[in-house]
């Protein structure tokens, strides 16, 4: 068995152990709406920070005569989407991340309360 092979074949062992248990996990009747809104989320933020971090790659593509703030527009507006736009996202994921992280610490003690009851009618 060749390297490749055995990290193919762990790769496969943890996204089956992933899916079960996340089919294992909706079979009993558990929301997972926030931790769906957590990983669409962590997506939707990871495009964001991925073309502003990367603003100077798109304007080297599509070249954009001008000027800004006396700078040509095709480097200044890369650096200031780089720093401020990097910025302002990183304020914006973490003040969302905590209200998805609350909701899942919400959402974890209403089925936690849940599973108890059951337990006890059992």
């Amino acid at each position: 068995m060749n390297k490749c092979s055995a990290v193919n074949l762990t790769e496969r062992a943890f996204s089956l152990i992933s899916i079960e248990s996340v089919i294992n996990y909706t079979k009993r009747g558990v929301s997972m709406s926030a931790y769906k809104k957590e990983v669409w989320f962590t997506i939707i933020m990871s495009a964001l920070f991925l073309v502003s971090g990367h603003m100077g790659l798109i304007f080297s593509l599509f070249p954009v005569d001008g000027m800004l703030f006396g700078f040509p527009i095709m480097y200044i507006v890369p650096i200031l989407v780089g720093w401020f736009g990097v910025l302002i996202l990183t304020i914006i994921a973490g003040k969302m991340g905590n209200h998805i992280d609350q909701a899942i610490e919400d959402e974890n003690a209403q089925n936690q309360s849940a599973q108890s009851s059951e337990k006890g009618a059992s």
